[in-house]
């Protein structure tokens, strides 16, 4: 009986790569990946959920965070510490909610890290896309201003002057 090795080469560019965000930040992945040029999926498992961003060569054309999708999904995921990630080769992404370069969208987000700013939590019921903005921390509630009477009397003679808005 006659055994044959066969070796099959593995090319690395097509195996998923997984680890673990504790010793590098998802910043520093995005851009391990973007510089490479590599194009795929970065899954990332949090606590909080999971944050997918998709990859063509140099650039971030989608990040999607339970309801949240484009840059603010990657400005929330940038804000959270401790995940695990798998990087998927070759997965297109399902649609394109990111046209700013890779560098943009990444410093944008720990400038307003760094400023206090926090972005929108994502929201498992889809609330939070209608309030797409971001909410500074410790500041001061802005009160919306009261109608004042005198700018409803002061309209009412305005209209007297017209007879056919006499009541």
């Amino acid at each position: 009986m006659q055994f044959v090795l066969l070796r099959v080469p593995i090319d690395p560019t097509t195996m998923p790569l997984t680890g673990e965000i504790n010793d590098l930040s998802l910043s520093e992945l995005i851009e391990l990946f973007c510089n490479r040029r590599k194009t795929g999926r970065l899954t990332v498992e949090y606590p909080q959920g999971t944050a997918q961003f998709y990859l063509k060569p140099g650039a971030i054309v989608h990040a999607a965070f339970e309801d949240l999708n484009g840059a603010e999904a990657v400005h929330y995921a940038l804000t959270l510490p401790n995940a695990s990630f798998r990087f998927q080769p070759e997965i297109e992404a399902p649609e394109k909610s990111i046209d700013q370069p890779w560098t943009s969208v990444v410093l944008d987000g720990l400038r307003k890290i760094d400023e206090g700013v926090v972005p929108i939590k994502p929201s498992p019921n889809g609330d939070s896309k209608l309030r797409l903005h971001y909410e500074t921390v410790d500041a001061p509630a802005q009160a919306i201003p009261e109608e004042s009477g005198d700018d409803v009397n002061a309209f009412g003679v305005l209209l007297s002057q017209y007879p056919e808005s006499a009541p």
